[in-house]
């Protein structure tokens, strides 16, 4: 049996399934959210979408995003007038930056006779 034969008709049914589940995907959740409801009568079934709740909400959802967006504009804001208050000087090397630093403790130098007896050992 040649394994390295193309198999062609294969990719389109794998792009026809993942279609598929991406329609009832699509369908579920317009289900779930409320935007579709479904009626059974004796002679009929009936599917009613709710297109004006979906552009309503979808307006509320591009407002509650120009928002978000116009508050982390301001903090990225606030942060760069931070920075810019903290920060003293040019772009030369010597800028001063105002920092509350303390020295790291530094180690005891090691006396000659330390030295020596590890060396011999």
């Amino acid at each position: 049996m040649n394994t390295n034969a193309p198999r062609h008709g294969n990719s389109i049914a794998g792009v026809l399934a993942t279609l598929a589940v991406i329609i009832v995907i699509a369908c579920g959740l317009i289900y779930a959210m409320g935007y579709a409801t479904v009626e059974n009568n004796s002679a009929t079934t009936t599917i009613e979408v709710n297109t004006q709740q979906m552009k309503d909400d979808a307006g509320k959802a591009v407002e509650e995003g120009k928002q978000l967006l116009n508050d982390a504009g301001k903090q990225i804001q606030e942060g760069a007038e931070e920075v810019r208050d903290n920060v003293s000087g040019d772009s030369d090397a010597q800028t001063e930056v105002k920092a509350n630093a303390t020295t790291a403790p530094q180690a005891a130098p090691a006396t000659s006779e330390e030295g020596a007896s590890s060396t011999s050992g």
